[in-house]
């Protein structure tokens, strides 16, 4: 199981980082501070142990055995949405 979580954090972190940077081009248009707002934000969330996502993850692969990649979006959605809230 750690090979899992050590393989698939790197995955997961790619996928925060790509939903990050797609709102930051979307909300700076509308709102100035949300470029500051989505830079705090990502800073927070990857070092953390990603715990919820990664699990998120590994159940959708063992349910699955297939593309997970919805899994993957839902997992890093998970983890900003914790982050923020924190």
């Amino acid at each position: 199981m750690d090979d899992f979580f050590i393989s698939n954090r790197k995955i997961l972190e790619t996928e925060i980082v790509k939903l990050i940077t797609q709102n930051k081009k979307f909300w700076s248009k509308t709102y100035p501070w949300a470029n500051d707002v989505l830079i705090k934000l990502e800073k927070f969330a990857l070092p953390g142990k990603m715990l919820r996502g990664l699990l998120v993850m590994l159940a959708a692969e063992a349910r699955t055995k297939s593309d997970i990649q919805d899994a993957i979006r839902i997992a890093a959605a998970l983890e900003l949405i914790h982050s923020g809230l924190l």
